[in-house]
């Protein structure tokens, strides 16, 4: 058994074998599959870009969603105008960062699954003799646990409306002298 990394396995299409992908002449020139391939990737590419758009607007959709039992007990409090005013403001902030960056707690998740996937093939290779490889596991479940509920935490209007209220006006008022 031969250790390779990920990254390699997707740049090399032979790696199983060892050898480097070579083109139809036994040679790295043109590398061109077929021009059938050529437009595959192409129409995907497209769709893939229009696929992306139709996702960005669904996770704003469901942000949105997501938000209207805090949209509704801000509009039905009995706080001034002004407060609602700025509660709602951070609330739509928080929706908008929460749909452009929606990548961060799903990607480390990702990448979290795939490598206790290799820990768990150490453990397999070990057979068993080492702990370190549920070590391994256990402390990448933890950090992508972290990482959402951080993530969550950060993006949630509530903090941001009381970081807004205790540290930056008080700040800006002493600065600007009010």
């Amino acid at each position: 058994m031969k250790a390779i990394s990920a990254g390699r396995a997707f740049r090399e299409y032979n790696w199983l074998l060892g050898q480097p992908v070579l083109n139809a002449s036994g040679n790295f020139r043109g590398m061109v599959v077929s021009k059938t391939w050529k437009s595959v990737f192409q129409v995907s590419s497209d769709y893939g870009d229009i696929i992306g758009n139709i996702a960005v607007v669904a996770g704003l959709a469901a942000n949105i969603v997501e938000s209207s039992d805090r949209v509704n007990k801000i509009l039905a409090s009995n706080d001034p105008g002004n407060l609602k005013a700025a509660q709602l403001s951070t609330l739509v902030s928080s929706v908008v960062v929460r749909t452009l960056t929606g990548v961060v707690p799903a990607g480390t998740h990702i990448l979290a699954t795939s490598l206790e996937g290799y820990c768990q093939l150490a453990g397999l290779v070990s057979g068993g003799n080492f702990r370190q490889p549920q070590q391994c596991v256990d402390k990448l479940k933890s950090l992508d646990a972290f990482v959402t509920t951080e993530y969550n935490r950060v993006t949630d209007s509530k903090n941001v409306y009381y970081f807004i209220q205790t540290k930056v006006n008080p700040w800006i008022s002493q600065k600007l002298g009010f």
